[in-house]
């Protein structure tokens, strides 16, 4: 059975994204417990992902392609 992922509570998540930069993912994790959560962008679900395990997915050996 697998986990449920996590999401932000906050509406949408633009505004913190432009302000905080490449900490948003950090705070946002560390403030969830977790290492993946989602949240909106631009009113749009994305999932952030974050850790030596989601690095490797998108540098590792076969990179995960969006």
């Amino acid at each position: 059975m697998t986990k449920a992922i996590p999401h932000d509570p906050a509406f949408d998540s633009t505004i913190a994204l432009l302000r905080e930069g490449y900490d948003f993912i950090g705070r946002r994790g560390d403030r969830l417990s977790t290492d993946i959560f989602a949240t909106r962008l631009m009113l749009k679900r994305a999932i952030c992902v974050r850790g030596a395990s989601a690095a490797e997915m998108f540098y590792g050996p076969s990179p995960a392609t969006v």
